[in-house]
């Protein structure tokens, strides 16, 4: 199922789709073939009353899992930019403190959003973490851990600074986390099933043009093969064509070079970050 996300969306839903139209076109012809005899037509009446249930049991199973496919999607798009929002927070706080202390923290804050970027995104397509991002937050708790704190106004900031950290650090293993499937094996097993009893009721169908029929039956298959394509593209939030983006970050990691930040000795001017709230 993963090496649909090394393609490109189009093709995905065109060779989804054209799978279902082909198996179930071929499977209506083989039937036709193995019982030539046999007059469906007379059978109309009782399959269009069973097909009936049967397909809305499956178009309510379809609708379903695709809006809890899409439901997953949009928590994981939500908790990265709840990410973004905390990093960003670290760098407002950070913009405060003493200034070796804030050299520190938006010298590792910047290294982490550089490794997040151009390393942890890439590996996610493979469902994979980074080790630089990981080494980064660590760091960044040990900076606002170690802030000298000279007032009641340093303490303060330290609580807050120590607090976005934590933030930001767990909302990245719940990005990581969300790098998985949302359809355990036997929810496609049965969704698979389902499409092919369905197809099987349809089956049973008879019309004088059997041509006319044929179309009906690719209509219904292409539909059921648009909605997989569907909860395919969605599944992994992090994967594919149809992914979420690493375009809040490199927003942020664009602001904080342009602050300064990358050489080391400049505060980021709050105005910079506005367009992070």
């Amino acid at each position: 199922m993963t090496l649909f996300y090394y393609v490109p969306w189009w093709l995905v839903t065109a060779v989804v789709t054209l799978i279902c139209v082909a198996v179930a076109c071929g499977g209506h012809i083989l039937v036709r073939r193995a019982f030539p005899r046999t007059n469906f037509i007379e059978h109309n009446e009782v399959a269009g009353f069973i097909v009936a249930v049967v397909g809305v049991l499956y178009a309510v199973l379809l609708g379903f899992l695709t809006v809890v496919v899409w439901e997953h999607f949009s928590a994981a798009e939500d908790q990265t930019v709840q990410e973004v929002d905390a990093a960003t927070d670290i760098a407002r706080f950070a913009d405060q403190i003493d200034a070796i202390d804030r050299l520190r923290v938006v010298s590792d804050l910047k290294s982490y959003t550089g490794a997040v970027i151009h390393d942890e995104w890439p590996k996610m397509q493979n469902g994979e973490s980074s080790a630089k991002a990981q080494l980064y937050v660590t760091r960044l708790f040990a900076d606002a851990s170690e802030m000298r704190v000279k007032s009641l106004r340093d303490a303060n900031l330290q609580n807050h600074l120590l607090d976005r950290v934590q933030t930001m650090a767990d909302l990245r293993r719940r990005r990581i986390t969300s790098d998985q499937s949302a359809m355990p094996p036997v929810v496609w097993a049965s969704l698979i099933a389902g499409g092919a009893a369905l197809m099987g009721f349809i089956y049973l169908f008879g019309l004088k043009n059997f041509k006319a029929q044929l179309l009906m039956t690719a209509a219904t298959a292409t539909m059921i093969g648009l909605c997989f394509s569907i909860v395919i593209s969605l599944d992994y939030p992090y994967r594919g064509d149809i992914s979420i983006s690493p375009e809040r970050w490199i927003a942020l990691d664009r602001e904080l070079t342009a602050g300064g930040l990358d050489a080391g000795s400049k505060r980021v001017p709050r105005e910079k970050m506005r367009g992070f709230q």
